[in-house]
């Protein structure tokens, strides 16, 4: 009998084709001894990014791919992937982001270091299309709704998103953040986040550089 995964990623997709090879491909090649999991759940997408996942990734073991037959949007897709993880943790990933390869390794152990704090979120850094990027941002600052490793039991707790077409993720963080859930600051750029035009934010460096991971 295959083991129980310890970290379930967790990825509602929707109109990426461009983008999902990049965001999947980044979960599969994680460098963790840990056994995991990628849900992936398609949102009904007009573009090819289903047909992408099935026929690139059909016959991967690590990916668990379904999808919806009507558009739902993103915070109630992203409930379905939350339900069928079978990991101890849910780690959240939006479809045209990716992660450095030792996300998931460095996040879970960094929970089993303080077991009493069932949730905790890394930096990120900003990239375009041609992979540039920005320096790291501080989710402690400036929170986003994804790169956050959740204890599963949470979502049972506390519920999962709501049915909103925009800000679902606000909306489930302040019901942890009002039964006063423990969260720790994970200060590590891992989490990659796309930006279709950096050049117009600060977070943009003025010399040219790519971000090989």
């Amino acid at each position: 009998m295959k083991p129980r995964p310890a970290v379930s990623i967790v990825i509602p997709a929707y109109n990426t084709e461009k983008y999902i090879e990049r965001c999947i491909n980044s979960c599969l090649f994680q460098k963790t001894t840990l056994e995991y999991e990628v849900v992936v759940t398609d949102d009904n997408s007009s573009d090819a990014t289903l047909e992408i996942l099935e026929d690139v990734y059909s016959r991967e073991e690590l990916l668990n791919i379904r999808h919806n037959q009507d558009n739902i949007g993103v915070g109630l897709t992203r409930n379905e992937c939350i339900k069928r993880a079978k990991g101890r943790y849910v780690f959240l990933l939006d479809s045209d982001d990716y992660i450095h390869p030792f996300t998931i390794d460095l996040m879970y152990r960094s929970l089993q270091l303080l077991p009493h704090v069932p949730v905790t979120y890394c930096d990120y850094i900003y990239v375009d299309d041609h992979e540039q990027k920005s320096r790291p941002i501080s989710a402690k600052e400036r929170p986003i709704a994804c790169g956050m490793m959740i204890s599963k039991f949470l979502f049972a707790q506390f519920g999962l998103y709501s049915d909103m077409s925009i800000g679902e993720e606000r909306d489930f963080h302040t019901r942890l953040v009002g039964n006063n859930v423990d969260m720790l600051h994970l200060p590590l750029p891992l989490y990659r986040y796309r930006q279709h035009d950096l050049s117009i934010t600060s977070e943009f460096e003025t010399k040219r550089s790519y971000d090989c991971q």
